[in-house]
């Protein structure tokens, strides 16, 4: 509830940077909400309490990067099956 809680933070930080990685957007007591925007304007929200940002943002550049290449996988069979020789 704390993430969903903190999207309008998001968007407003968002509005200000222009950067993907959003580091610190929101905090809740001890809790810190990072946040990644995509070009496509898909959110990542993290919930957590140690203050790492080089970590963190591998790990958001990680589960984009995940993110980007799952869908493309299953073209890579498709693909696969049309070869030229089985176009001629």
């Amino acid at each position: 509830m704390i993430a969903n809680a903190s999207l309008d933070a998001v968007e407003d930080v968002m509005r200000k940077e222009g950067t993907m990685y959003l580091k610190s957007v929101d905090k809740f007591n001890e809790w810190t909400v990072s946040a990644f925007i995509t070009p496509g304007n898909t959110k990542f929200v993290l919930l957590h309490e140690a203050k790492n940002d080089e970590g963190i943002k591998s790990f958001f550049l990680d589960v984009w990067e995940l993110y980007v290449k799952y869908p493309l996988a299953s073209l890579h069979n498709c693909i696969d099956f049309f070869t030229f020789n089985n176009l001629r």
